[in-house]
């Protein structure tokens, strides 16, 4: 038996599969602008479909890079993503609230079990919980471990609700 997620609802704009992922790794590995520029677009269109004044999160947070990989990269595209959303709807963008405190290997390909286990530890506060209600912003939800992990650290902390908004989601029936 699997444990439901420690998020409350995740508001998802697409499906992770082709051509999605295609254009979600140009943004996110080639650095081209225009996809990103597009699929912000799509996640804002979804957002703003979703949520009223009444369920409106309190801040947004980014899923946090560790430093190293954002030198490597160049830019977090959770964070571009995040900031992106705080101009269309003026939710206010809680940066840096969750610090990527160990860096990780990639989660990409690897099982479950073994995506928790990295995850362990790897996230931590940087500053106090601006609100009860707040959003997690990120790219993909594949299996849902960072999202997790991100979300039970913030709930033990005080949070109240924790929802996701991301990109895409892999298209199972085991994630919520």
């Amino acid at each position: 038996m699997t444990r439901p997620p420690a998020y409350h609802r995740c508001i998802a704009a697409l499906r992770y599969e082709f051509p999605v992922r295609q254009l979600i790794g140009r943004y996110k590995y080639q650095r081209q602008w225009l996809y990103g520029k597009l699929l912000q677009q799509l996640l804002w269109h979804r957002l703003s479909e979703q949520i009223t004044l009444e369920t409106a999160p309190d801040a947004l947070i980014a899923v946090p890079l560790h430093p190293q990989r954002l030198r490597e990269r160049g830019f977090n595209q959770a964070l571009e993503l995040a900031r992106y959303l705080s101009r269309r709807s003026s939710i206010p963008l809680c940066h840096p609230l969750v610090i990527r405190q160990r860096n990780t290997p990639h989660q990409q390909g690897l099982p479950l079990k073994q995506r928790q286990r990295n995850l362990k530890g790897a996230f931590a506060l940087g500053a106090d919980l601006p609100g009860t209600h707040l959003m997690l912003v990120d790219d993909v939800l594949t299996s849902g471990a960072t999202a997790n992990e991100i979300a039970c650290l913030l709930l033990r902390e005080g949070a109240r609700r924790i929802d996701i908004c991301c990109l895409a989601r892999t298209p199972s029936p085991a994630l919520n």
